[in-house]
């Protein structure tokens, strides 16, 4: 399960396609009420994000025990690598907002700058608008920096045993939380609430990697984690079909939702990189799925931004922006779609050909010489 699965791109898209609904579609309409499609991208996102790093760390801690590379250059290889691949078109979002004097960005701009616009947003009470969506790349960077420090560091068993207990710790501070009275923002959009879906990611790393070719223990986990996850995601669901949109505010979603999701995205990622006839792979697996994926990282970062833009373009050449629904979906959806494939060959695609200058794992001549 270490090898390339084409199907993840296909995942990222799905994901991203979620985020779109959530976005595009009234806060009460129909598709809207039926599903929290904004969550489950977000965290599907987050369960891919644990599962990748972890096994790319866990292959880098192997090529330090072999004397290939040192763990702090796996370190450095690692850090240098994400960065090339999420810091360029973040702080070129970051800087134009900034330059043209978008309020929620240029206002907040230390914050921005430290990928810690989610604190701002949940803490301090920052309104973020239309750059609200950057929380989750907050809170990505931020597992980024910490979490290579365990899994470089710590012993196998001890690293399964933590990232059990940030999925446990995660589950209750956002039930803690809601038992507090503190808002959805406060409980969900930070670090410590998302640990979550971000600890089952790299808890299916660390099965896989430990099964090697012929083991079983991460088919086990993905089995569990549909039959625990099934119950709760559609139970949270319905709830939320029930009540509508308020429920993110009532205990009976927002105790077992977020767990839910966070279950089954992890048996959507085991299935997507098993081998083997799967209808489901063979969808994710189509080339149109697999490149929204590879850029759907543009999509994310673009997409809401289009709205704001889309107001002052109306307002100049007086003509009707796309109203929310089907239309603001289809419109901007296929314009965050342009704009990210024009990012990913002007931009980000030079930019992460130069990941070859950081080799991962490193190469063995780059550890230091003996004697």
């Amino acid at each position: 399960m270490e090898r390339f699965h084409p199907a993840l791109d296909g995942l990222r898209a799905v994901a991203t396609a979620a985020v779109l609904i959530s976005h595009f579609f009234p806060e009460r309409s129909l598709i809207q009420r039926s599903f929290h499609w904004g969550r489950f991208g977000v965290m599907l996102f987050f369960v891919l994000s644990g599962f990748l790093i972890t096994g790319l760390l866990l292959r880098g801690r192997d090529a330090a025990a072999l004397g290939e590379a040192t763990r702090g250059q796996v370190f450095r290889a690692f850090v240098a690598r994400r960065a090339l691949r999420i810091a360029p078109i973040y702080y070129l979002v970051v800087l134009v907002g900034w330059g043209v004097g978008y309020g929620p960005i240029a206002d907040l701009l230390p914050w921005h700058l430290t990928y810690t616009g989610n604190i701002a947003l949940t803490y301090f009470h920052k309104p973020l608008a239309q750059a609200t969506h950057l929380w989750s790349l907050c809170v990505e960077e931020q597992f980024y920096l910490l979490w290579p420090l365990f899994v470089l560091f710590v012993s196998a068993k001890r690293l399964f045993l933590i990232a059990i207990g940030l999925v446990v710790f995660s589950f209750g501070y956002e039930t803690v939380g809601a038992l507090q009275g503190r808002s959805f923002e406060e409980t969900h959009l930070v670090l410590q609430g998302c640990m979550d879906a971000l600890g089952l990611g790299a808890l299916l790393a660390i099965c896989a990697h430990r099964d090697g070719d012929g083991g079983h223990s991460a088919g086990r986990l993905s089995f569990w984690a549909a039959l625990l996850g099934a119950p709760l995601f559609f139970f949270a669901q319905g709830f939320r079909y029930q009540v509508g949109l308020r429920a993110t505010d009532l205990l009976p979603y927002r105790i077992p939702g977020d767990l839910g999701i966070a279950l089954i995205s992890l048996s959507l990622v085991y299935l997507a990189t098993t081998t083997g006839p799967s209808l489901m792979r063979r969808l994710l697996e189509l080339p149109p799925v697999r490149y929204l994926g590879r850029i759907s990282y543009g999509i994310y970062l673009y997409h809401l931004f289009l709205i704001p833009i889309g107001r002052v373009a109306a307002r100049e050449y007086g003509v009707p922006a796309p109203e929310r629904g089907l239309e603001m979906f289809l419109v901007y959806g296929g314009l965050s779609i342009v704009l990210a494939t024009i990012s990913w060959y002007a931009i980000e695609s030079p930019i992460n050909r130069q990941k070859r200058r950081f080799p991962f794992p490193p190469r063995a001549a780059a550890a230091p010489a003996e004697g």
